[in-house]
């Protein structure tokens, strides 16, 4: 992994597991699993595997990630912005709190938690401050569950950002054109035919349990939409209608929806 790059004006104290930043915004500490060795060398945090186990792999990536974040956090900070829409949603800032009317019979009060601060640009327009990347993105995901965008007005609480909101309702599948939904992790990738007017799985497939194992995440995502192909033809099932789920139709999507046309899907 690429060292992180300690830029001027940040400290950093690496006591063993613990690793403490010190910069302009303020200052984070944070103990890491014990089978990755942290140092600090020559203005640099380098991260190293204690072992070559698939589990250590996967923290070694992920602390060295958390560390540049930590780095990142302190030097500039991280936000978050929100939108509210709908008529009379709004939010206001009193004091360091921030109260929103979202439709219901009483105004939401927010305390930030230590390290989070609000700003409210406009009444519709919101933005979560602080060093923490976590607990940025955990107190904006709380904001915006209060009231979720509904799937055609739009009226509730979104990222600004978001390119995408999921349209559940409009996509729906029945026994004779079910819908196919993917999930994908770092590791597989998981795709279902479901029938949703009777809320049942009529066939399913995934990486876990595709014959082949080995190769690229694309070919192994492939293989899996060929076996979800061949399972559905096993089952007299010859088109479905894809819910991708927000993801964009590239990379392992992409090659899972060609492995089940491959089999016969139509889609």
């Amino acid at each position: 992994r690429l060292p992180v790059v300690i830029p001027g004006g940040v400290d950093v104290k690496v006591d063993g597991s613990t690793v403490t930043v010190k910069g302009p915004k303020g200052q984070l500490a944070r103990t890491f699993h014990p089978n990755v060795r942290i140092a600090r060398e020559d203005g640099k945090i380098t991260v190293n595997p204690g072992d070559e186990t698939n589990a250590t792999r996967a923290l070694h990536g992920l602390t060295r990630t958390l560390i540049a974040n930590m780095v990142a956090g302190v030097t500039t900070g991280f936000a978050k912005d929100l939108e509210i829409s709908g008529t009379g949603y709004r939010a206001i800032l009193q004091g360091k709190k921030l109260q929103l009317a979202l439709g219901f019979s009483h105004p939401i009060e927010i305390d930030p938690p230590a390290g989070v601060s609000f700003t409210v640009e406009t009444p519709q327009k919101l933005k979560v401050s602080g060093i923490d990347k976590e607990a940025v993105g955990e107190v904006a995901a709380k904001i915006r569950r209060l009231r979720e965008p509904d799937p055609y007005k739009a009226k509730g609480v979104k990222s600004r950002i978001r390119r995408h909101e999921r349209v559940r309702e409009k996509v729906r599948g029945s026994a004779d054109r079910p819908r196919l939904a993917v999930f994908r992790s770092l590791t597989h990738i998981y795709a279902q035919l479901i029938d949703d007017n009777a809320g049942r799985t009529l066939v399913a497939a995934s990486s876990v349990d595709a014959k082949d194992g080995k190769g690229k995440k694309s070919e192994r995502a492939k293989a899996v939409g060929t076996l979800l192909g061949e399972r559905a033809k096993a089952k007299g099932i010859e088109t479905a209608v894809f819910d991708r789920g927000g993801y964009r139709y590239h990379g392992r999507i992409k090659a899972l929806g060609d492995g089940a046309r491959s089999a016969g899907l139509r889609f």
